[in-house]
């Protein structure tokens, strides 16, 4: 299983790191290190993290 992220996910993520990095580069790269992290661990734990209703 792959995680695929949308592209307004995708912008919205990067603008948030974005605006985290403006005050800490460092804790912006941590931040998205774990995001990320949470989006590759859906491949062994696909109902981790409940879908928001649309």
């Amino acid at each position: 299983m792959r995680t695929i992220w949308s592209k307004r996910a995708n912008t919205d993520l990067y603008g948030h790191i974005g605006h985290i990095a403006k005050d800490s580069p460092q804790n912006a790269k941590i931040v998205l290190k774990k995001i990320l992290a949470m989006g590759d661990s859906l491949k062994d734990f696909p109902y981790k993290f409940q879908k928001e209703p649309i």
